[in-house]
């Protein structure tokens, strides 16, 4: 079973939740030039990325791997599918948050996210 969201039961609505509260946070001008901007120019790409992978990937791959248990997906390598939803969330989250109208392309990132997750029903 996914972790549970409080209210949430559905495992699909759980990852949508994910989703939908990151691509929020990258729409808030605090968020998006702290986070997206500064600490990766900061840290280096080299400690950024084991970061993003020490704690970003694990809660993705724990996420797919949820939705595999539960028989709603396939993960053909659980690691580069993890990795792959995580690049294709973070370059929403980026166009979210250099957007004239963050809410509208959060709207519009989100669904495009999901779709990517839900062809591997």
């Amino acid at each position: 079973m996914i972790l549970g969201v409080t209210g949430i039961a559905d495992p699909w609505d759980i990852v949508r939740a994910g989703v939908d509260a990151f691509l929020t946070e990258c729409g808030q001008p605090d968020f998006r030039r702290i986070a997206l901007e500064e600490a990766p120019a900061a840290l280096g790409w080299t400690r950024w990325k084991e970061l993003e992978e020490n704690y970003f990937l694990g809660l993705v791959k724990a996420s797919l791997q949820g939705l595999a248990h539960d028989g709603l997906i396939d993960i053909p390598s659980d690691d580069l599918t993890a990795r792959m939803f995580l690049a294709a969330t973070g370059e929403a989250g980026l166009a979210v948050g250099a957007a004239a109208n963050p809410e509208e392309e959060r709207e519009r990132a989100g669904r495009l996210v999901m779709r990517f997750l839900e062809g591997l029903r």
